[in-house]
């Protein structure tokens, strides 16, 4: 041990370690080596989170509400089926929920370690918190893209599809399209510049989620055109036929309301289109990751507004259900 003589007297050499910064830190192994801010005292990284923590807020409560207004009106129904006019908004805000949480995780130890190490989470807890980010958006491209194809094909097509009891199959595709595939791309996962996402130059992701993006997007637009001109042409049909109104008339209404969902859906997916495009290209300016917390948080907040605009503040609903072998049929009226 060094020591120095002062006074007579030998003391030990407590000279302190000095504290960590980013010129003489070296990371722990296995760490990404990503450095994505200088430091608390950065203003990008402060108004970054903080429209991270505003808008995911805003979501939540959103979801929260959304799922507390459509338990009571299943409640009021006798706990019968409801019709997919609220399944859809119920299902789309249970995704929203999904999405928030696995972001917050994946963000919240910006505030710890990275503060540290300038990294958003180790390896390989950042791979896997990163692929559950992205899996769990992909549940929400999914799902309205699986509804937006059944909604087409019974209004448009007269094609039912089962989607079993509570809705199982309906789960069993959406989960099936999230999955797969991000399993072929097992190794594209980890530390971004302010989460865990996708690796930089991780090309095969990249491309899988532009084609997935906008193949399912340009589907989704399609179907919700052709249900929207077979509903102005059914609204046609009404005026000259009031006292004629059948089963039909209810289902066509019923998918007007679908409809209006999916629009939120592509007003939602817009903003993360922007994103990734620009990402791709090498930009990760603040904007961009606004643009795509706006984008992460709109469903939630969108749902919400959505769902008291069509439903109001009542927990009953009008609704008559009628079943054969193969399917539930649900009937609600929907005001003009």
């Amino acid at each position: 041990m060094d020591s120095t003589q002062n006074g007579g007297k030998f003391a030990t050499n407590t000279t302190p370690t000095p504290t960590p910064t980013y010129a003489n830190l070296h990371a722990p192994p296995n760490w990404p080596s990503t450095r994505p801010y200088n430091g608390v005292k950065d203003l990008t990284f402060h108004i970054v989170f903080t429209f991270i923590y505003i808008f995911f807020s805003l979501s939540l409560i959103g979801s929260i509400y959304v799922i507390y207004r459509t338990y009571m009106k299943w409640k009021s129904n006798n706990y019968e089926t409801l019709p997919m006019s609220l399944r859809l908004p119920f299902y789309s805000v249970i995704v929203d929920c999904l999405i928030i949480i696995a972001h917050l995780v994946n963000t919240v130890n910006i505030q710890g370690y990275s503060v540290i190490y300038a990294v958003p989470w180790f390896s390989p807890v950042c791979e896997v918190i990163g692929a559950l980010s992205i899996w769990t958006l992909s549940l929400n491209l999914h799902l309205f893209f699986t509804v937006a194809i059944s909604t087409y094909l019974r209004v448009c097509r007269k094609i039912r599809f089962d989607y079993g009891k509570c809705d199982y199959k309906l789960f069993i595709i959406v989960v099936a399209l999230a999955t797969l595939p991000l399993l072929t791309v097992i190794n594209g996962y980890g530390a971004g510049r302010w989460w865990c996402a996708g690796k930089k130059n991780a090309n095969t992701l990249e491309m899988i989620g532009i084609m997935s993006m906008t193949m399912e997007v340009v589907i989704v637009i399609f179907a919700h055109y052709r249900i929207i001109i077979l509903l102005v042409r059914h609204r046609s049909q009404l005026r000259e036929r009031l006292d004629s109104r059948t089963f039909n008339d209810f289902e066509h209404r019923i998918a007007r309301n679908v409809a209006r969902y999916i629009l939120l859906f592509f007003l939602q997916w817009l903003p993360i289109s922007v994103f990734v495009a620009v990402h791709r290209n090498g930009n990760e300016e603040a904007w961009t990751y606004i643009i795509l917390i706006i984008g992460l948080s709109f469903s939630g907040i969108a749902n919400s507004i959505q769902y008291i605009v069509n439903e109001g503040f009542s927990h009953k609903i009008a609704l008559t259900s009628s079943s054969n072998n193969s399917n539930s049929l649900e009937v609600i009226t929907i005001k003009n």
